[in-house]
């Protein structure tokens, strides 16, 4: 479903959630980046960040995308780098575990850029937060208020294709550290 809700705004750059796309296991959130001109970063630094890494492989806060969703009912949810599990490890497994993780794939270009991020669970109706920073673009925290009953509407009446099937837990990796103010300080 379009959206169109710009999450955050820096001098030379924007973010905004294009789309919403709703299963019965979670949302995929679309989101899309617009720069006004080539920043300094290459176009590879900038997908590392949008995938939530850091283009120098540290943990600084401030060297990287944070993305965070807080869900109606007070569950608070940070982006995690890299949607790829180990060999052999289903991603989808556990879906009632809440997770916020990138996904691979996305529109690439020097000024545009859109990427994908998989919420889960599905969220309830209600008022969910979308949070979003990134300082090395001049985008400061930003809370965006949605409203999830459309949300929760569109992926309660999704069609199950495949009954959920019994595998074994995803592997967790640890977490890079949080910043230490604002709304992402407080989520742990």
């Amino acid at each position: 479903m379009p959206m169109n809700v710009v999450l955050g705004r820096g001098p030379d750059a924007v973010m905004f959630l294009a789309t919403a796309e709703a299963y019965t296991t979670g949302v995929v959130l679309c989101v899309g980046l617009r720069l006004r001109r080539r920043s300094d970063d290459s176009r590879a630094t900038v997908t590392t960040q949008l995938m939530g890494g850091s283009p120098r492989g540290g943990a600084d806060p401030d060297d990287r995308l944070m993305l965070g969703v807080q869900l109606p009912d007070g569950r608070r949810l940070v982006m995690q780098p890299g949607s790829v599990p180990p060999a052999g490890v289903d991603p989808f497994a556990n879906p009632a575990a809440p997770a916020l993780t990138s996904m691979v794939g996305g529109l690439v270009g020097d000024l545009s850029q859109d990427f994908r991020y998989w919420l889960r669970p599905l969220p309830p109706a209600g008022r969910m937060l979308v949070v979003v920073r990134w300082s090395a673009l001049g985008i400061q925290e930003t809370l965006n208020e949605l409203d999830a009953a459309a949300l929760s509407a569109a992926g309660s009446s999704a069609t199950v294709l495949w009954p959920q099937a019994p595998i074994e837990q995803r592997v967790q990796r640890p977490s890079p550290p949080p910043p230490t103010t604002g709304w992402f300080a407080q989520t742990s």
